[in-house]
């Protein structure tokens, strides 16, 4: 398993385009969607412009100065002070199971919390078949909110997504604005 400290994480770069267009073919036209290198270019390009204007951050991970494992992108794509954002992973099947997407989130969503104090909920959603998303995020302390119907065209149709969430330390679900 890897631990957080062998996790090295950095922001995304224009060197990561062959990396990232294979993500985007391995997951099946992937988010962001990249069918050629052109395409890959232009959504990093797009994802460091928004990174630079505090909507993104768009983050490779890797193993100590090893290759690109795979990447996480916080989305704050949001109304100023909306108090959340959302969070997707995508890990390289080559590196799958060893503790990389438990130990990237882990760390994106502390170091999200600490650097922003309107910050009060992160959300990510995934198929509800898919498990091992779904071990990520309960061991990174999310919890299942809902089953969303026809949530995201995937792969040719309409599928249900599991919504979960991770509110900021010291804040329970219970917790209410209203007095």
């Amino acid at each position: 398993m890897t631990s957080i400290a062998d996790l090295h994480l950095r922001i995304l770069g224009e060197q990561d385009r062959m990396a990232f267009l294979e993500c985007c073919r391995l997951t099946g036209g992937g988010v962001p969607w990249a069918a050629d290198l052109e395409d890959a270019r232009v959504q990093i390009a797009t994802l460091l412009r928004h990174h630079r204007d505090g909507r993104v951050v768009p983050l490779v991970i890797t193993e100590g100065n090893g290759p690109y494992c795979g990447h996480v992108l916080l989305d704050r794509n949001l109304p100023p002070n909306h108090g959340h954002a959302s969070l997707g992973i995508w890990i390289d099947p080559q590196h799958q199971g060893r503790g990389l997407g438990t130990a990237a989130v882990q760390r994106t969503c502390a170091e999200a919390f600490a650097h922003d104090p309107h910050l009060q909920r992160i959300d990510a959603m995934c198929l509800p078949e898919n498990g091992a998303m779904a071990r990520v995020l309960e061991r990174s302390g999310f919890s299942l909110c809902a089953r969303l119907p026809a949530q995201q065209f995937h792969q040719g149709r309409f599928c249900d997504m599991d919504l979960w969430i991770l509110l900021r330390p010291g804040r329970d679900v219970s917790d209410t604005d209203a007095s």
